[in-house]
């Protein structure tokens, strides 16, 4: 049996948790955009992944270590 690296299973944890985020983030533009609530401006929603995913980030580590 070959020994596995456990680093790099966190590493890809925390970018599923970063692509599940952008994901959400983008249909929710998507959708205030259609819907007219939003102008097309993709610099929000930019700066919401980056808030999303770094939350994200912060809740999943926190919740590995307790």
């Amino acid at each position: 049996m070959t020994w596995k690296d456990p680093s790099l299973n966190a590493f890809f944890n925390c970018i599923n948790i970063i692509l599940l985020g952008a994901c959400g983030v983008l249909v929710s533009h998507f959708l205030d955009v259609k819907s007219g609530q939003s102008e097309k401006n993709l610099f929000p929603a930019l700066a919401q992944i980056i808030m999303s995913g770094f939350t994200g980030v912060i809740s999943g580590d926190a919740n590995d270590k307790s």
